[in-house]
């Protein structure tokens, strides 16, 4: 048999002495063209069965690190269908045709919001072009601060055109009274958020804002930053006290208090 026959095109085979005849059927062309994936039929020219049904597909999506490739449908002539939308389809290969696969291409944002609030979009695949509205939106007793990663701004909201991958983070910032208190602490003690808040003393001597530095309770006489014993002890000194427990204290000598 001469080599480079396909047995789907060979109707009859006949041979003498010294001769040998093939009937053929040319079968008709079908070129695929996909920039993505792995297409069946594949990339390139294929000779297929003239009248035979043809199923062609490709993967539904393809994923490289943080781009996505998904498959859209397809464009088509010769006996091919025009269009479709789905990434596999039938058709009845009839005379020479062309596919072509189309592909959407979309980028992973990582978006971010510190635990103080939250944004008005996700982490996920958006498609290339795209321009996405961000607003990052503070908790009570916080203000927006800036946007970090890929993008920094301080705008609020902000439009990113999607033109690749990108990593963001919504940071925020604490509402302060004087003395840089926090607002929060404040109303979590029962305080009023602007000075005389923070300046409230229960009794003990510290007022509001200092007890929030010593992480005490503005609101217990018992709760304050004090030295409570000091005693000679193996000829040194024991010193005890009473703090915050969330707070780093440091004590302090000094042999010549008068110097």
């Amino acid at each position: 048999v001469p080599p480079g026959l396909t047995n789907s095109f060979v109707h009859f085979i006949a041979s003498g002495a010294n001769h040998m005849l093939v009937l053929l059927d040319s079968g008709e062309m079908l070129a695929v063209t996909s920039a993505y994936g792995w297409p069946t039929p594949g990339n390139g020219n294929n000779v297929l069965a003239r009248d035979s049904l043809q199923t062609c597909s490709v993967d539904s999506q393809v994923i490289q690190g943080t781009t996505q490739y998904l498959c859209i449908g397809w464009a088509g002539s010769g006996s091919v269908p025009a269009s479709g939308s789905s990434n596999s389809f039938t058709f009845m290969l009839t005379n020479a045709s062309a596919l072509t696969w189309l592909w959407n291409t979309n980028y992973w944002l990582n978006l971010q919001s510190e635990t103080n609030g939250y944004i008005n979009k996700s982490a996920g695949w958006y498609s290339a072009g795209t321009n996405l509205n961000l607003q990052a939106y503070p908790s009570n007793y916080y203000h927006f601060d800036c946007w970090t990663g890929t993008l920094v701004s301080t705008s609020n909201p902000y439009w990113i055109t999607v033109s690749g991958p990108k990593s963001i983070l919504a940071k925020y910032a604490e509402d302060m009274a004087t003395y840089s208190t926090p607002q929060w602490w404040l109303i979590q003690h029962g305080l009023p958020t602007n000075d005389i808040g923070a300046l409230y003393d229960d009794g003990d001597g510290m007022p509001a804002w200092q007890e929030y530095f010593a992480d005490t309770d503005p609101m217990d006489t018992n709760s304050v930053l004090r030295i409570t014993t000091i005693s000679t002890e193996s000829g040194g000194l024991r010193l005890q006290w009473v703090g915050g427990i969330e707070a780093n204290q440091y004590l302090e000598g000094r042999t010549n208090l008068a110097a």
